[in-house]
């Protein structure tokens, strides 16, 4: 039997949606209204669902070890133990998505500024060229070869003397100031190049240029007492915050998950918050880390849900969707290759050895939007999990029948050539040139 999450939520969840506000910043129609679980008996879905926990059985899980919500609008549509925590594994992430929205605004990017101390003639910078940052999460090699690009746009084709790595910068999750250099000289040297620096630029938009900035180490010229002071030559802004965490969904990618999370809690703190967001309980998320790698982490299927509606609330007066931040399957790769599940449906996976774990939403031409939980744990974690999560939802999806084209409420709106997609030129503002 399902329950109430709460009483009154229901009007709540109207007031705060921002449905009137958003109408004239978005041709989006109103999102469903989500909050009160109003229990309904369909015994097609209880068969279902049952058919499906029979399957585990029958491949030597437990009943007692999975954990499964599913609603749509203010509906319950079925439950097995959807109040109770689970080992979360990367649904975890859901939770540093939502922490992420409500702390920072959806366009909040990092800045990384490339600054000279010297001179600049022909084309040759002698002196230093200095990088200064604040970790850039993101910072991997398609950046920094968009980055040597706009230098030489700039003027700037050599360097005598050396480049200095101020602020904390993380380069391809190096942060040790003479390694992020080095990497630095190499991907702006082709003939340098290792096959992971060629493998990023061929995922470049087709005629992107290859940096070519040959760095001839000079200490002499590279003195900063001689130099006088640092002129700014490029201000380099990471993804949007809404491109990081779509990246961070899509790969499943637990370092930026864990960097995001630490600029905006304690697993604690993030916990409450996300909590109060969500409207369930605290006790119904339980955070120790923001990747989901730890095994403490737990979730219950209910709040993984609330927890997806409230994404979704969140991002809608900005007339973005869980789409812009959410692997889509059918759309993107990464933890989508290899699954069969409907086409358009829109969710996080979460693995661990013994534990596989999907949450989502998914169209239907009777119930519209259905959002779902499903959590596994085993004795030992094996494909079975997934091919089953995939089955289920296939089913339901065969019994409220399947739309002819991806709803609006959930498709992604993000600009990808300049928010998502990693050396765009467009992140580059150049200040200075020769």
């Amino acid at each position: 039997m399902l329950e109430l999450i709460s009483s009154g939520l229901l009007s709540l969840w109207l007031e705060t949606a921002g449905i009137e506000a958003s109408a004239s910043r978005s041709p989006l129609p109103p999102p469903d209204a989500w909050g009160v679980a109003v229990p309904q008996t369909d015994l097609e879905v209880n068969r279902t669902i049952d058919a499906y926990l029979k399957a585990l059985e029958g491949a030597g899980m437990q009943r007692q070890d999975q954990g499964l919500w599913l609603q749509a609008d203010i509906t319950g549509l079925g439950s097995h133990q959807g109040m109770e925590v689970r080992r979360a594994a990367s649904i975890t992430k859901l939770a540093t998505t939502l922490a992420v929205l409500d702390a920072l605004s959806v366009d909040w990017a990092i800045e990384t500024t490339v600054l000279v101390r010297g001179e600049v003639e022909d084309g040759t910078l002698y002196g230093q060229l200095i990088v200064s940052g604040d970790r850039d999460p993101f910072f991997v090699y398609e950046e920094a070869l968009e980055l040597g690009n706009a230098l030489q746009e700039a003027g700037i084709d050599r360097v005598v003397g050396e480049i200095v790595v101020e602020g904390d910068v993380m380069l391809e999750g190096e942060d040790d100031p003479e390694t992020v250099a080095t990497i630095l000289r190499r991907t702006w040297s082709p003939e340098n190049w290792t096959p992971e620096i060629e493998s990023a630029y061929l995922r470049m938009a087709k005629g992107t240029p290859r940096p070519k900035i040959p760095v001839r180490r000079d200490r002499r010229r590279g003195k900063s007492n001689r130099l006088g002071d640092p002129e700014p030559v490029i201000v380099h802004r990471s993804l949007s915050a809404i491109g990081l965490l779509k990246h961070m969904n899509v790969y499943s990618d637990n370092i930026l998950a864990q960097e995001l999370a630490d600029r905006v809690g304690t697993p604690e703190a993030i916990a409450a918050r996300v909590a109060q967001l969500a409207r369930v309980p605290v006790i119904e998320i339980q955070l120790a880390d923001g990747s989901g790698l730890d095994r403490n982490n737990q979730i219950s299927p209910r709040a993984a849900c609330a927890i997806l509606a409230a994404i979704q609330r969140h991002l809608w007066p900005h007339g973005l969707t869980v789409g812009d931040v959410l692997p889509i399957f059918g759309l993107d790769g990464g933890t989508m290759d290899d699954r069969s599940m409907p086409i358009d449906t829109t969710a996080k996976t979460g693995t661990l050895w013994d534990t596989s774990a999907l949450a989502g939403v998914f169209p239907t031409r009777d119930r519209g939007l259905v959002w779902f939980a499903i959590f596994n744990e085993g004795e030992d974690y094996t494909l079975n999990f997934r091919e089953q999560q995939d089955t289920l939802l296939r089913a339901l999806e065969q019994y409220w029948g399947k739309t002819d084209s991806r709803l609006d409420a959930i498709a992604p709106r993000l600009n990808n050539e300049t928010e998502a997609r990693l050396g765009a030129p467009g992140r580059n503002r150049i200040v200075r040139s020769w």
